[in-house]
């Protein structure tokens, strides 16, 4: 008898926009640039490799359905939203 496959989170894409006051000189107090701040908070979360969106301060990822409302619990995170065309 086959056992059931196990279940995988699902993915769900996500635009993240930062606060623009976090940064100083294109960085955080702690000397991120907006790509190492998404990407260490995609790989905190288990989601997937962000594409930079510079022009809002943010990025696009596919984040574990779990991990949403980390995501919005941020400091550094203004706002979040579903994309609809990942």
């Amino acid at each position: 008898q086959a056992k059931p496959a196990p279940k995988v989170a699902s993915m769900v894409p996500y635009i993240v926009v930062y606060k623009k006051e976090i940064f100083t000189d294109g960085k955080t107090k702690q000397r991120e640039t907006l790509r190492a701040l998404a990407k260490r908070h995609c790989e905190e979360l288990g989601a997937s490799s962000p594409d930079i969106l510079e022009i809002i301060n943010g990025f696009v990822a596919k984040f574990p359905s779990g991990n949403v409302p980390k995501l919005k619990a941020l400091p550094e995170v203004k706002y979040i939203e579903k994309d609809q065309v990942f």
